[in-house]
């Protein structure tokens, strides 16, 4: 005779395994659309050929919005946004507003269009200075599994991560050092 309990706790369980394989496939489904190396550096240099330098102006041109898997979130998104005005993007769930953002700070590439922002012609060893230039503040973080020192330097990992020394110096000047040692 088997509890109810035990019933209850197999199916949570069931739902909980169902959950992970799902993360796993989409996983795989990931790394087979990724390509071979040569694939990710010409896409990497086709990265940056989507962004333009504009001073302080904010521009989509006929913008395209995909996912890691190629799914078109937003096609031919247009908008012009100058030093001082405010703009406000309203959708329903899975609209891509997220996805605009994480276009525009250089998380996501663009499939088609060009986007002009403060900076916006950085070269990848450029990279981490266009932030001097321009904030963005999506509705949630952008959090990605791994270290903090993956954390520290997403979506452009240095191959080991940041030297120990940097990462302390970087929470050093947020007043967040004692994270580097959890």
């Amino acid at each position: 005779c088997i509890g109810w309990g035990a019933v209850v706790n197999a199916y949570v369980a069931k739902q909980n395994l169902e959950v992970v394989a799902g993360r796993v496939t989409s996983l795989f489904e990931t790394l087979k659309h990724t390509g071979s190396d040569s694939n990710r550096q010409s896409k990497a240099s086709a990265f940056f050929d989507r962004f333009e330098d504009a001073g302080p102006v904010i521009s989509f041109e006929g913008v395209t919005i995909e996912t890691p898997l190629q799914q078109v979130l937003v096609k031919g998104l247009s908008f012009r946004v100058e030093e001082g005005q405010m703009l406000l993007i309203c959708g329903h769930n899975g609209a891509g507003k997220s996805s605009i953002i994480r276009c525009l700070c250089s998380l996501w590439p663009v499939a088609l269009g060009k986007i002009q922002r403060p900076g916006g012609a950085r070269q990848a060893e450029e990279f981490a200075r266009l932030h001097e230039e321009i904030y963005y503040l999506p509705q949630k973080p952008c959090n990605v599994l791994g270290t903090l020192s993956d954390q520290l330097t997403y979506p452009l990992r240095p191959p080991g991560g940041l030297p120990e020394e940097e990462l302390r110096r970087w929470l050093r000047y947020v007043d967040l050092e004692y994270l580097a040692d959890r």
